[in-house]
């Protein structure tokens, strides 16, 4: 699937970059079936992803459920749906934008047998963090991220510190500090817990935290609570509440077309 994604975008000039479950087979998990995945998602600039969009709908790509920030392909005779990402959350989410992540990412032709930009590492452990909150893993306790991050942290030997440092600049501190206490079952090396204590102080991030903990012991079901707390940790309360008007908006407009 990815392969066959990559060659129909290389050919047009856009370039593609492998997410979540795929590039996690690739890299961190020994043996594949260790993190099954449903689909493939990858992720193409942001002023491409129309085109992106058009050139596999000239293949013969069949578009399922799309939005101004994901779409779902699906093409005769391949086994996975294809997710084509502009962006990795919605739009005003967090501090991470599509370009800054193809600026770090490396060019890579052998991994997959086709060219592809692979994320930096502390970027995949972001968008980790990032997914088990707005997801509502963390919020649940299901999915796969609580066991990813730390794994990830293993296979690319990444330093807390740093690690911590990243989280800060791409604006998921808070997020950090609800989700990573989190998967302690999974975490020997309490990788997690230093790289909490690696954080800036933040008195009214972990009030936050521990007003969404105290919610999630009581409510751990409550989708929509998940939702709130979601944007009320992102990296401000104004950001939180700007990218849940533009969400709004997105859904808004998304209904109307």
């Amino acid at each position: 699937m990815l392969v066959e994604a990559v060659r129909v975008l290389d050919a047009v000039g856009i370039a593609v970059m492998p997410l979540k479950g795929i590039w996690l087979q690739q890299f961190v998990y020994a043996d594949a079936g260790e993190r099954p995945i449903t689909d493939v998602d990858v992720l193409v600039p942001e002023p491409q992803y129309t085109a992106a969009r058009a050139a596999l709908a000239a293949h013969g790509w069949t578009l399922g459920n799309h939005n101004v920030s994901e779409s779902t392909y699906t093409a005769p005779a391949l086994p996975l749906p294809l997710d084509l990402h502009a962006r990795l959350f919605t739009r005003g989410t967090f501090r991470m934008p599509t370009a800054a992540l193809f600026e770090r990412a490396q060019r890579d032709e052998r991994s997959f047998g086709v060219p592809v930009y692979c994320p930096d590492p502390r970027d995949v452990l972001a968008h980790a963090v990032g997914h088990a909150l707005k997801g509502g893993g963390a919020w649940s306790g299901e999915g796969h991220d609580l066991l990813d991050i730390p794994r990830i942290a293993r296979a690319c030997s990444l330093s807390p510190a740093a690690c911590a440092a990243h989280l800060e600049r791409t604006g998921l501190a808070r997020a950090a500090r609800f989700v990573l206490p989190l998967m302690a079952a999974g975490d020997d090396a309490r990788f997690g817990a230093e790289v909490v204590a690696a954080l800036a102080p933040d008195a009214l991030g972990s009030a936050l935290v521990r007003s969404a903990n105290a919610l999630r012991t009581h409510m751990n079901a409550h989708a929509r609570l998940s939702t709130a707390t979601g944007f009320a940790l992102d990296s401000s309360l104004f950001r939180g509440v700007f990218s849940f008007g533009l969400r709004l908006w997105d859904k808004r407009t998304e209904r109307a077309t």
